[in-house]
């Protein structure tokens, strides 16, 4: 693609570093499910991961690829210190294993999708900071989801590998995105018009923030998914999920929930009067 001196190549993602961290500001509608789902396919042979989306839950979508037993709707900092703790634990494994000449992969992945509704929860959470830190460290790779550009602190936004932005119409957040994740243009002009180019027909604008440059052709591209068909992890991870998932676990805590019986019951035993009157 090209503007003026510009000239912006496709982005492969085939080219991103090992255990890489990125950010994805996405509005709804702006294509981000295909762009998301292409990132994973392209980490399809990491032995295991985690999806964290709250909307998931009414609106399915990881599931087509991701083992449902391994996708979570809330975000806890138990839980992604069990993360780390299990990162730890394989690649001290691995060590074990290449000492007796035997190789396993422990890298991991590690998806956050739209859950700035719950950013009181982990925003400030120290574990989420030194996944984003250090993830490499954990041979974690993070992919996180939002819709608004100053979902996490400036801080965090510093340590992304990857920012993958995609349209956005609105003047004030073009602006936000440019002051906080493409100031290697050298005016928001620029900016606006290599991002109106490389965002048409669901595309994305890709930083690259590992190059050490400050050459906008070999910092800034353009990336378009394609439609992939495909199931994450090993074959050891997609077990796990045919051994511990339960398809009817919803099912069978929402009629808990609502069981009439059982909430009768209970008032009963604590002898709390109820009233019915029919009219």
């Amino acid at each position: 693609m090209d503007y003026g001196k510009f000239q912006i190549l496709e982005f492969k993602l085939e080219t991103m570093v090992p255990d890489p961290a990125i950010v994805m500001v996405a509005k709804r509608g702006s294509g981000k499910s295909w762009i998301t789902r292409d990132i994973i396919y392209n980490f399809r042979y990491v032995p295991c991961g985690a999806v964290i989306a709250p909307t998931d839950k009414m609106n399915p979508f990881y599931r087509k690829f991701f083992p449902d037993l391994f996708i979570h709707y809330e975000i806890s900092t138990a839980f992604l210190q069990k993360i780390l703790i299990r990162q730890d634990k394989i690649i001290e494994k691995s060590r074990l294993k290449k000492k007796q000449g035997k190789k396993i992969d422990p890298s991991g992945i590690l998806i956050m999708d739209d859950c700035l509704s719950q950013k009181k929860t982990w925003a400030k959470d120290t574990t989420i900071r030194e996944i984003l830190m250090n993830g490499r460290h954990y041979k974690l790779t993070y992919l996180l989801t939002m819709q608004t550009p100053l979902g996490i602190d400036p801080d965090l936004r510093l340590n992304f590998d990857y920012i993958f932005l995609l349209k956005e119409d609105s003047a004030i957040n073009k602006k936000k995105l440019y002051e906080n994740y493409a100031s290697v243009f050298p005016s928001q002009a620029v900016f606006e018009k290599v991002f109106a180019i490389c965002t048409k027909d669901f595309r994305a604008m890709v930083i690259d923030n590992r190059k050490p440059t400050d050459l906008l052709n070999e910092k800034v591209f353009w990336f378009k998914a394609k439609e992939r068909k495909f199931s994450f992890g090993s074959n050891e991870f997609k077990q796990l999920h045919k051994k511990y998932y339960d398809p009817q676990y919803k099912r069978k805590k929402t009629a808990a929930l609502f069981d009439i019986n059982r909430i009768f019951e209970s008032k009963k035993r604590n002898n709390v009067d109820i009233k019915v009157e029919m009219v």
